[in-house]
């Protein structure tokens, strides 16, 4: 079961005065994440405070985890809870009358908004296929596996660049 719990400070409770406890909090909050017991955590934004997401089996389970955190043991929170389920089976309530509409697809509508898309796309294919074909790939920000041929490894604050890599052996 899915228990989102969020916290409130209790009346006078100000940040210098729960600030020597946040080492310890995290560091229990980051251990029950490592278990798979905590799921998300996240700062709350319209007050000091935070809402932490756990996977457990009843909300009393979840009370008795931030019933051991730090800042609870030291009276300075009170916790809310709020228990949640996946929904209906979603095909049950899909309609087909309401929604019968395919996917957008980003690429097509992206194509038809250009000049001659269809040269372009062309183009870019072409000039991607000689590239491969010359050893060179793309490396962009978000292709950080560590799995490269390259000996060289990108400045990944850069704009993409094409490198030369050496055949894997």
């Amino acid at each position: 079961m899915k228990v989102i719990a969020y916290d409130r400070m209790k009346p006078g409770v100000t940040y210098e005065t729960i600030e020597p406890y946040l080492p310890e909090e995290v560091a229990n909050v980051r251990r029950l994440w490592k278990a798979g017991i905590v799921r998300e955590n996240d700062a709350r934004a319209d007050e000091l405070g935070v809402v932490i997401v756990f996977e457990v089996e009843s909300v009393e389970a979840a009370q008795r985890y931030t019933d051991d955190f730090p800042l609870t043991r030291a009276g300075f929170l009170e916790w809310f809870f709020i228990p949640v389920q996946v929904p209906l089976p979603i095909l049950v309530l899909f309609n087909s009358k309401v929604d019968s509409n395919e996917p957008y697809d980003m690429q097509v509508g992206i194509v038809s908004q250009i000049a001659d898309g269809a040269r372009v796309v062309a183009r870019v294919a072409s000039v991607l296929e000689a590239a491969r074909k010359a050893g060179y790939r793309e490396l962009t920000p978000w292709r950080r596996s560590g799995r490269s041929s390259c000996a060289k490894r990108p400045d990944f604050r850069s704009r993409p660049r094409l490198l030369r890599c050496q055949p894997k052996r």
